[in-house]
């Protein structure tokens, strides 16, 4: 559900006209006054006949009689606040009747609050994100493995999936959890001898008669298709191109691709596309990579850039290794690469500013120019892993080091000590084995993988409070598992921990400190990636890919740093004490180079990212100039102003609009008409009027950016010129997407707790109901009061009750 909120004015006016009843007055009053104002003037639009906006009025009652009932008057509060109901076009009540209306329903939310026994106590399962993280910490395993692989995808609560009541389990999915526990195990605790290091040297020339031998065979493969030939015939060319081919060592040799227009010099071979060298048999583990190469501009004077990608055939998963910035002349680039098993191919690209159609309207395409690569591996410098060392170092065959072992496990894999009963479980299966001729190791790492699919491991527990009278504290070491998972998506470190361990982190000052520490920390980078991935639906981008012909700048470079800049806009707001003012409008920006070059912004080169002053280019400060958001609210062929409009709604002002009816029709296609005009039609229609109204301005501020968020000054299909001008409620008129951030700033309140809203229900893990408003509403002022800094709206989200509370 949503929180709604009363704007200052109206709780002027609520206070002014309120007057103080009896429980017993306040009951009787329903009947008396409220229903016979809501039958005046709501119930023609929103009862039996009518449900306007999904609003029903015409059964509502006192929350007591029906808990669900405060979500109605929550959403009926709302739109008598913003002038909504009854519609300008109605008969209209006094203002008196207003008052009475708004301080009634005030009254009745305060005391269901009252009456409420709930206590937020939440038991919710790891996500897919924490549950890989936890592995990762518990098992010091390398950040490439994906421990999460073979994990469904998680169900979701208005786009967050860390939400406990969404987070179910099937004996499906526990019998996953069993499986990857046991492939992790081996991941962490690999068996054999140590693997032997080696040194592969490439050189790209040393192939070349193959590499001509198979132009060969797609030249004749090419001359031949279509063409009626005897089939004697056929099989005698076939086997003519084909003996010259000459018998080589794949794991040893690059390959090109198809349409790489690879040319063979005296220094290398030079390609435009992409070359690979099939992985093989080698085994999994570290390895470092050396390429020597160079890049060869185009007639504009793009450079392209070297990507690497490791990839396995099936499942077809890409474990991309790193994308790095190419100069004219050669040089050695290393980089190291986590190889897992059954990684069949290592494929290098050469990374340019547009998919294969975008330097067929141009200049040709830049080119790599390779020389040789090295590969080296694995490395070792841990054998058999760092997890064995932690676990296993030092110890002996004994039962006293089986149960410390087992105990140090289970106290980390829970984020708290293990019960003695627990205990007593863990080490008669470890008996067990043992005396089914198990050796020491093996047994151990046995309960290990079983502690791995135990609920206090899955989930996140809370003990049911002792109590039934309101909300309990959490002890230290709940408050720590839900601290780390607020900032960091996984497990609390040694620090934390420790904290909890000697009872001290629930001190309010300490806990503070701790935030403060977590959101610097490196590991924050999680917490920016998760939550904007699942508030600001980033982790769709690209599921809806833009067409290829139509958007030639199009390719996954871009989209990958598209994502990247919204996640470390974010960030530098967390980690640098900036409002969150700047969501709506900033004069910078998270960039680099292949953003930079499509936003049309000089003077950034390089795939790194950083911070770029926007003093001069006005369109791309703030969230809505971001060419993610700007692409994921489209549908990769043609913009969608509704969809924007709603999505500023919901996800920046906390006013999400109900689902359009079922009987819409779909926009007409362009016929000399703008989109704007097009979309007069749905206007018109009385179930739509309302809503188009409402966010029509929003989604016609965006229009000068594409589909893909490329800032235009005519539409593609019509040629006519974008209008963006529109009118915000209150507020004024704007003529351009400049004048409208300008606008949207005077919203900064409702901005301020829209985020504190979704940053709440993210770090309880629970949905948020009418119980949490006024926790909400104190957080978003006492972030007003610190200049609206994101990093103390987080401070005052950790420090209120219900994130300390069960």
């Amino acid at each position: 559900m949503r929180i709604l909120y009363l704007a200052a004015s109206a709780t002027s006016l609520i206070a002014f006209g309120a007057a103080t009843l009896s429980a017993d007055e306040h009951a009787a009053s329903f009947g008396q006054e409220i229903q016979p104002f809501l039958r005046s003037h709501c119930v023609r639009c929103h009862g039996p006949d009518r449900e306007e906006g999904g609003l029903r009025v015409d059964r509502l009652g006192p929350i007591g009689s029906k808990p669900e009932f405060a979500n109605v008057w929550l959403e009926l509060r709302d739109r008598i606040v913003k002038n909504e109901m009854p519609p300008k076009d109605e008969p209209q009540p006094a203002a008196e009747q207003r008052v009475m209306l708004l301080d009634w329903i005030n009254e009745e939310l305060r005391l269901a609050r009252e009456a409420s026994s709930h206590t937020g106590h939440v038991m919710r399962r790891l996500n897919r994100a924490e549950y890989r993280e936890t592995l990762r910490e518990l098992l010091d395993l390398h950040p490439a493995i994906d421990t999460a692989r073979d994990l469904p995808e998680d169900d979701t609560y208005h786009g967050f999936d860390n939400i406990g009541s969404a987070l179910n389990i099937s004996p499906v999915q526990m019998r996953v959890y069993v499986e990857n526990a046991a492939r992790v195990m081996d991941l962490a605790f690999p068996s054999g001898r140590r693997p032997q290091q080696e040194l592969t040297r490439i050189l790209a020339m040393d192939a070349v008669d193959f590499y001509r031998a198979n132009d060969a065979v797609r030249a004749w493969r090419q001359e031949t298709n279509g063409k009626v030939i005897p089939k004697a015939e056929y099989e005698r060319q076939k086997k003519e191109v084909m003996s010259a081919v000459p018998d080589v060592d794949l794991t040893r040799t690059i390959r090109f691709g198809t349409t790489s227009q690879t040319e063979y010099r005296d220094e290398g071979v030079e390609f435009s596309n992409m070359g690979n060298v099939q992985w093989g048999g080698r085994p999994a583990g570290l390895y470092r990579l050396r390429f020597r190469v160079r890049a060869i501009a185009n007639s504009r004077g793009d450079l392209p850039m070297l990507s690497v990608t490791l990839t396995t055939s099936p499942p077809n998963v890409d474990q991309p290794v790193m994308t790095v910035d190419l100069t004219p002349e050669f040089r050695i680039y290393e980089m190291e690469a986590f190889a897992q098993p059954h990684f069949s191919t290592l494929r290098f690209e050469a990374a340019v500013m547009g998919n294969r159609y975008f330097y067929k309207r141009g200049a040709a395409a830049p080119r790599i120019m390779v020389e040789s690569l090295e590969i080296e591996g694995p490395i070792v410098e841990d054998w058999p892993s760092p997890a064995w060392h932690e676990y296993f170092g030092g110890a002996e065959d004994s039962e006293e080091d089986a149960r410390e072992i087992i105990a140090r496990f289970a106290e980390k894999a829970f984020r708290r000590p293990p019960t003695s009963s627990r205990m007593d479980q863990f080490l008669a299966f470890y008996q067990t084995r043992r005396d089914a001729g198990d050796e020491f190791e093996t047994a151990v790492k046995l309960v290990m993988q079983a502690i791995l699919a135990t609920p206090e491991f899955l989930f996140l527990v809370e003990e049911e409070p002792a109590s039934a009278e309101g909300p309990q504290p959490l002890d230290d070491y709940e408050l720590a598992a839900r601290l780390s998972y607020f900032l960091w998506s996984g497990p609390p470190d040694e620090e934390l921990y420790s904290l909890a361990k000697t009872g001290r982190l629930h001190e309010e000052k300490t806990l503070l400190t701790q935030a403060r520490r977590m959101m610097l920390h490196p590991r924050a980078a999680r917490f920016a990636e998760n939550f904007t991935g699942q508030w600001l639906m980033l982790r769709t981008l690209g599921q809806m890919a833009p067409d290829s012909r139509k958007f030639v700048e199009w390719e996954e470079t871009l989209q990958e740093s598209m994502r990247k800049e919204t996640e470390l806009f974010f960030l530098h707001l967390l980690q640098n004490d900036l409002p969150v003012t700047n969501l709506i409008d900033s004069d910078f920006a998270m960039l680099n180079g292949r953003l930079a070059y499509f936003y049309g912004i000089e003077g950034v080169s390089g795939y790194e990212f950083r911070r770029v002053s926007l003093e001069e280019t006005e369109q791309r400060g703030g969230l809505l100039g971001q060419a993610s958001i700007l692409t994921l609210t489209s549908d990769g062929i043609r913009t969608l102003p509704m969809k924007r409009g709603a999505f500023i709604l919901e996800n920046l002002l906390g006013d999400p609009l109900p689902p359009p009816p079922n009987d819409v029709p779909p926009v007409k296609e362009s016929t000399g008409a703008t989109l704007r005009e097009r979309l007069a039609a749905h206007r018109s229609m009385p179930a739509c009027a309302s809503c188009h109204a409402k966010l029509d301005p929003f989604g016609f501020a965006l229009e000068n950016f594409n589909a893909i968020g490329k800032w235009r000054e005519k539409e593609e299909e019509t040629r006519l010129p974008i209008d963006a001008s529109g009118e915000l409620k209150e507020l004024g008129q704007f003529e351009t997407f400049a004048e409208f951030k300008g606008l949207m700033t005077m919203r900064r309140d409702d901005v301020a707790r829209c985020v504190s809203e979704k940053l709440l229900m993210y770090a309880l893990g629970r949905p948020l109901d009418f119980t949490d408003e006024p926790v909400i509403e104190a957080i978003a002022n006492r972030t007003k009061e610190d200049g609206y800094k994101l990093s103390r709206l987080v401070l005052a989200i950790v420090a209120s009750d219900p994130f300390r509370t069960k």
